[in-house]
């Protein structure tokens, strides 16, 4: 970030895989983008967070359809 900051950049873009998702609690630890967030905050840039689907964690079938389980 601190790059992208020195070469004019605005904004950062956060990728988040479905592979890095905590399995076992079934859901993803977002204290680690917070951090993120946290950071480029104090460093006056925007960020952006995309979340990559290319392969669905097991929760979220549950979450949207909770009968089919």
């Amino acid at each position: 970030m601190d790059s992208a900051k020195n070469q004019g950049f605005e904004v950062v873009e956060f990728l988040v895989p479905w592979q890095k998702i905590e399995w076992v609690k079934d859901q993803y630890d977002w204290s680690k983008i917070d951090s993120l967030m946290e950071c480029a905050e104090t460093i006056e840039l925007y960020g952006i967070i995309q979340i990559v689907a290319t392969i669905a964690p097991p929760w979220f079938a549950d979450t949207f359809y909770p009968d089919a389980v």
